[in-house]
């Protein structure tokens, strides 16, 4: 029996405002990444810009995105895409679908993207909104930001690799995994509850891990060296993208 083709997942993932579409498109520059780019946003532009109505336009783009994974799977293709993984029918669709993958031996690494509060969810919320962007009701923001946050540990544990940032202002790298071995990096994280209740305190609890606190000078990782020197990368939308067929 031969063995599987080694298949990678790279999942952005993080609350709405968070600045995952932002980071993954900097991200994907910097660190010279080449997978297809799995993102309804890139399918309701190419193929349903003919759709009148905004739901059904949306509805269907999500739709065939899901056909996208689901075959890539079936081909062990690997790829990347973005997720807010909330109660909304098609982010709990890719939550389950990364877990079904791993159990047929993918492997998932993610990069997740955070903010303080969510009142900066809201703030970005009606900055896209007065750009021209489609919005998010209030409310909708304020219950997936708990939501999300709850999932948080889940989330880590099903990664085999993480990189965490704090978008509140502008990336900084707050944890990394690799395997069962966790750093959690900040200036003072004895003090900073935030970063104690977030991450300190649950991945601390799991006995799986081995978890490192770190300065911020132990930290840095190329991404937010890159940021920090103003090195600007492309829009996800131009990264390497499928067209559902395998192909670009």
């Amino acid at each position: 029996m031969t063995d599987k083709k080694p298949m990678e997942i790279l999942m952005f993932t993080g609350p709405n405002g968070a600045g995952k579409t932002t980071i993954a498109g900097e991200y994907v520059k910097v660190n010279n990444i080449g997978l297809d780019y799995v993102n309804p946003d890139i399918y309701e532009k190419k193929f349903f810009s003919h759709v009148q109505d905004y739901i059904q336009r949306i509805v269907a783009a999500a739709d065939y995105a899901l056909e996208v994974r689901e075959q890539n799977l079936a081909n062990r293709q690997s790829f990347m895409f973005e997720t807010v993984v909330t109660e909304d029918q098609h982010e709990w669709l890719k939550l389950g679908y990364v877990k079904r993958a791993i159990e047929q031996g993918a492997t998932l690494n993610s990069v997740i993207v955070l903010n303080r509060d969510v009142s900066v969810s809201l703030a970005r919320n009606l900055e896209r909104i007065s750009q021209g962007g489609h919005g998010v009701p209030e409310d909708t923001i304020r219950r997936r930001y708990d939501i999300f946050m709850g999932l948080l540990p889940e989330i880590i544990k099903l990664s085999k690799s993480a990189t965490i940032y704090d978008n509140t202002d502008k990336p900084t790298i707050i944890g990394k995994k690799q395997g069962n071995s966790i750093d959690i990096i900040g200036d003072d994280i004895p003090n900073d509850e935030w970063l104690q209740r977030t991450l300190v305190n649950p991945l601390s609890a799991d006995q799986d891990y081995t978890v490192r606190l770190l300065g911020k000078s132990e930290g840095r990782d190329r991404f937010t060296e890159c940021f920090a020197r103003g090195i600007k990368g492309i829009a996800p939308s131009t990264a390497k993208q499928a067209d559902g067929n395998g192909k670009t």
